[in-house]
């Protein structure tokens, strides 16, 4: 079977703190990937192709991956300088699926909570609306929606 077992594996322990790039460029190899090896052979401009990527762009995600635990390429073995091989000319670049269940599980960042429904309005509210009060409120007082959306039962929806 191709793939659908470990992009869905991708797509459920991800970290959380991927990019976008590097959301996709994982999904793209795990779907040609073999579900039984985790292996993919995928041709690097295959690669760009599917991601909407350019070949620099993607060189790039793949070793930010890398960097962060998650090696996708298949090294071919040491070169001269005794550094791990994985692209060679005339050698295409094979693509591994790491076992997300057995690397170390980093916690999702906890979310920031700094708004409060009575309290003043986040720093980045003034932003909003080029410093001014956003429409409906004063600047730095409870904020009410719109008339249209609340009902008297329901002040805030």
């Amino acid at each position: 079977m191709m793939g659908y077992l470990l992009y869905r594996e991708v797509l459920a322990f991800a970290p959380a703190d991927w990019t976008p790039a590097e959301m996709v460029v994982a999904l793209v190899i795990a779907d040609d990937a073999r579900d039984e090896t985790r292996v993919s052979t995928l041709p690097r401009a295959e690669l760009c192709r599917r991601a909407r990527l350019r070949p620099d762009s993607v060189r790039h995600v793949l070793q930010r991956l890398a960097r962060s635990g998650y090696e996708f390429r298949v090294g071919h073995g040491p070169g001269r300088d005794g550094r791990e091989v994985r692209a060679a000319r005339g050698h295409a670049t094979d693509f591994r699926v790491p076992d997300f269940a057995m690397l170390p599980l980093i916690p999702p960042p906890a979310p920031v909570d700094n708004w409060r429904r009575d309290g003043p309005e986040p720093a980045s509210a003034g932003r909003l609306y080029g410093g001014k009060a956003a429409p409906g409120g004063r600047k730095g007082g409870p904020r009410r929606p719109p008339l249209s959306l609340s009902t008297p039962d329901n002040p805030f929806p």
